[in-house]
């Protein structure tokens, strides 16, 4: 058995003989397997796509293997997992979500997350009507709704329910969570054009987290600039002020990292990932309680990444494409603190190295093998000649 990964370029063959057979495009949701695999052969193979995915392998046919997968075996979790990658690599439509419908109907046993998901996707696809329906099967008594905590991680859903006055009282604070994380988003480009137009030609640091920035002593340089980006757990006080500085404007965080109390000092939160209001998170409460506006990446831009990259983008090239897609020519930029991105060597870069000795500057963290950083780092390379 071979997992295909970005660090080798090969695709998934499960027991060396299953082959996919798409009989048309994944927007008719019409996939098959060549042939029938035995019970234990369909779990396995499943789980080995699991683990592409997982790893950030998303080369082009892993959609279809996983939605075939999900269509022969059609579990809740096989169904939230074809989901999960279609959304991240391709994106959902009404179409997809119909043929789940269809293949759900009278088959499985209520899987709350999994209606949650759809309901998300309905929502933000503006079928009301379906939402309407979904919505119907959801517990009448409050003691039931309750129970199905997977709510809380459905900011969307939350936000719906509460303008139905349908929720219970021990759900009310959630829901106010929920209005608060969604009634002040806008759109990354929106953001920035307004965080640009404040100051006429902005000179901006974009601050990651790689060990370089240990005992850089670029705080002053860093705080110098009208505009300061930066990420996840960047934990700066006083101890790394001299090394990070202290101003933030824009803080770029995964809905999937836990926050740390020492989140920087800045009004606007950036959400990374596809659309983040469809996907489950247990922390939106730790985002809400820390920033008042929040902006989201445009999925064009996301899934434009994932096509150049066959993985999932990092939160530091999102943003970097972002400001181009602004204006702003990352060699006009301060970049620091992304390794990964500066410091390959063309040994690296060819061979994809991945460095796992590479951490977080003030802990024993170590890079994401999610990302396909060779291939972040050619882009970065590219870009900065432009």
């Amino acid at each position: 058995m071979v997992i295909g990964s970005h660090h080798s370029n090969s695709s998934i063959c499960a027991m060396g003989r299953c082959q996919f057979s798409r009989y048309s495009s994944y927007k008719t949701c019409s996939y098959t397997l060549s042939f029938s695999l035995l019970p234990h052969e369909l779990k396995l193979l499943t789980s080995t796509l699991k683990k592409a995915f997982g790893q950030g392998d998303w080369h082009p046919s892993l959609c279809d293997e996983l939605l075939a997968a999900a269509w022969q075996q059609p579990n809740a979790k096989n169904l939230m997992l074809a989901l999960d990658a279609v959304h991240s690599i391709k994106g959902v439509d009404a179409a997809l979500i119909d043929r789940v419908d269809a293949l759900v109907a009278g088959r499985l046993i209520p899987h709350w997350p999994l209606l949650y998901r759809l309901c998300s996707f309905d929502i933000a696809l503006n079928r009301t009507a379906h939402v309407e329906a979904r919505l119907g099967q959801l517990p009448s008594s409050a003691g039931q709704f309750f129970q199905h905590r997977a709510i809380t991680q459905f900011p969307r859903v939350l936000h719906y329910l509460a303008g139905k006055n349908v929720l219970p009282k021990k759900l009310h604070a959630q829901a106010q969570i929920a209005e608060k994380l969604l009634k002040n988003t806008r759109f990354m480009q929106t953001t920035l054009n307004e965080l640009i137009a404040k100051t006429k030609s902005p000179t901006v640091a974009v601050v990651g987290n790689g060990p370089s920035m240990h005992g850089s002593k670029a705080g002053q340089e860093i705080d110098a600039k009208d505009l300061v980006i930066r990420f996840n757990n960047t934990g700066i006080n006083a101890t790394y002020d001299n090394d990070l500085g202290k101003k933030t404007h824009l803080w770029v965080m995964s809905p999937n990292v836990p926050v740390s109390d020492n989140a920087p000092a800045s009004s606007i939160c950036a959400i990374t990932g596809p659309d983040p209001w469809t996907r489950p998170s247990r922390y939106w409460k730790q985002v809400a309680r820390y920033r008042e506006t929040s902006t989201t990446f445009e999925i064009t831009r996301w899934h434009a990444l994932v096509s150049a990259l066959s993985a999932p983008p990092s939160a530091g090239i999102l943003m970097l494409d972002s400001l181009r897609e602004a204006g702003i020519k990352p060699r006009f930029m301060n970049v620091k603190g992304f390794d990964r991105l500066t410091n390959l060597t063309s040994d690296e870069t060819s061979a994809n190295h991945t460095n796992d000795e590479a951490n977080h500057y003030r802990d024993t963290q170590k890079t994401s093998s999610r990302h396909n950083w060779a291939a972040e780092a050619k882009l970065f390379q590219r870009w900065m000649k432009e």
